[in-house]
């Protein structure tokens, strides 16, 4: 059994955004996902790119992390967090990935 699977997430931030969706990110994207049980394993950013890269984790294989990121989806803290949150993801790439 996996110990844990890692989701990869690359956004690429609309032009004049990116310091907002940092302050978001910082203030409540990353403390609502570690509330949850998220691990962030890392975040960089590109600014030249306007794209942020990171990762997140979760214990167990890919199966357990779809079902517990289903829950992450509509868990209601989540909702009422990124309500009203501001417009700074034009798209969005996202996928498990396994180390090379």
């Amino acid at each position: 059994m996996t110990d844990k699977t890692i989701q990869l997430r690359r956004y690429e931030i609309l032009d004049g955004q990116l310091e907002a969706f940092l302050e978001f990110f910082e203030t409540i994207v990353v403390p609502v996902r570690i509330e949850f049980g998220y691990t962030l394993e890392f975040a960089y950013v590109d600014a030249g790119r306007n794209e942020v890269t990171w990762a997140i984790s979760l214990p167990g294989d890919a199966a357990t992390f779809e079902t517990r990121d289903a829950e992450y989806q509509s868990w209601d803290r989540r909702a009422q967090a990124f309500e009203g949150a501001p417009k700074t993801v034009g798209d969005m790439h996202v996928a498990l990935v396994t180390p090379a």
